[in-house]
């Protein structure tokens, strides 16, 4: 959507080039051309804004909800696209509070998208906390069924009943990690599943 709008800007450039084909137009006419260009591309970023600002919600959503980022990077962030939505229907609802409007998007959207980028470069997601936090979160629970789901195992994974490589998740815990009962590891779990 924004590399469309860039064709506003672009189109307003040629306006004011002075090539040899715009002479027919006198200068007045020109300069206004130009500035309705470059009003519409003003209002092709605020309605670009209007996606930008969910997708910060719904970014600030997993942020909040993630145990490998601070919770309140996720609060930061939903304050920025809180920001970035009143400025959007604030100038086309009261076009007259741009002004306002445009520092009030600074305010509010800086911390959090600085605050943001400062933590993934400083920091990241791949700590020995974060990787343990992640392995938490993707637990499985084994069915109950011995007949619920089939996996392929690896070849790393001995089977003691048979040769065929066709296990049982449950069977697959047992060969890997004794008789441990409950959930296992995904993750660690070797294969594929299949119907």
């Amino acid at each position: 959507m924004q590399g469309v709008n860039v064709l506003y800007s672009l189109s307003a450039l040629l306006v004011v080039s002075g090539a040899g084909y715009l002479t027919v137009f006198h200068p007045e006419q020109l300069s206004a051309l130009a500035m309705l260009l470059l009003r519409g591309h003003d209002q092709g970023v605020l309605a670009g804004q209007v996606f930008f600002g969910f997708h910060c919600l719904f970014l600030a959503i997993l942020l909040y909800r993630s145990p490998l980022f601070p919770s309140v990077l996720g609060v930061l962030l939903a304050v920025a696209g809180a920001g970035y939505l009143a400025d959007s229907f604030g100038n086309f609802l009261a076009p007259h509070l741009d002004t306002a409007l445009d520092q009030l998007v600074v305010i509010m959207a800086v911390p959090g998208e600085l605050s943001f980028t400062v933590w993934l470069l400083w920091k990241g997601v791949r700590t020995e906390s974060a990787l343990h936090s992640l392995s938490e979160l993707t637990r499985l629970r084994v069915p109950a069924s011995r007949e619920t789901w089939n996996v392929r195992a690896s070849p790393s994974i001995p089977h003691p009943d048979r040769q065929d490589p066709a296990i049982l998740p449950s069977q697959a815990v047992h060969s890997h990690y004794g008789d441990r009962e409950g959930p296992c590891d995904g993750v660690a779990m070797w294969g594929r599943f299949q119907a």
